[in-house]
């Protein structure tokens, strides 16, 4: 007896939003979720803090010279609800997809790395905060927790993920497999700031995220 299965096409989307700008960047996941869903997509899958960027600057700079970049930071990270929140959701409904979207979402006074799935019925189903960011991230993001873990029935498929890190946890593995996000850190080598003698500024990290050149280009 022969079993057949139904194929779902997944779009994953390997970009990167202009960076600490949350307004831009809300309208480029939104030209994205069109596009995936003109290719035959179901569901769309944005990088890990696809929104407004990853702080890159917290392997490398001390808090003297990155506090008024993680202010910024805070500034452009998403609330929900807000009105850029609604867009997505929107976004998501007119063109029937679910949508998976990494950004830095904000709460009172704290930011979180959070992976948000919207349905499309144009509604936000869930939203998971990495548990337990790793090393320096702590100086930006707080903790999920057990909330936090879950599934979704999309009726095509269960849906779930873990943040980049956390299936290495103990608290991590065995609850689902782990999802690799596709973050910009693959084009642009920041370890490479261990070897400089001098902390980048704010404009040259923008440029660099935007350009997606290597970092050695701007080596002193």
């Amino acid at each position: 007896m022969s079993t057949s299965f139904e194929t779902i096409r997944v779009a994953a989307v390997h970009a990167a939003a202009p960076f600490l700008d949350l307004d831009a960047g809300v309208r480029s996941a939104v030209a994205f979720i069109h596009e995936a869903a003109a290719g035959g997509a179901r569901l769309v899958a944005f990088p890990e803090t696809f929104l407004p960027g990853y702080p890159h600057w917290i392997w490398s700079h001390t808090a003297k010279y990155s506090a008024p970049l993680f202010a910024e930071l805070f500034r452009n990270a998403i609330e929900f609800p807000s009105p850029q929140a609604r867009t997505i959701a929107a976004a998501a409904q007119e063109a029937g997809v679910w949508v998976c979207l990494g950004v830095n979402e904000r709460e009172g006074g704290t930011l979180y790395n959070t992976m948000a799935w919207f349905s499309p019925e144009g509604r936000l189903a869930a939203k998971h905060r990495k548990l337990h960011p790793t090393n320096a991230e702590r100086t930006i993001w707080g903790r999920g927790d057990g909330r936090d873990v879950f599934v979704i029935d999309a009726g095509f498929a269960k849906l779930g993920g873990l943040k980049n890190g956390i299936g290495l946890n103990e608290d991590g593995s065995g609850l689902y497999y782990k999802r690799q996000s596709a973050s910009p850190r693959g084009a642009m080598d920041f370890n490479d700031f261990a070897i400089w003698n001098r902390a980048l500024t704010a404009d040259e990290i923008k440029s660099i995220y935007q350009a997606a050149r290597p970092l050695s280009t701007l080596a002193p």
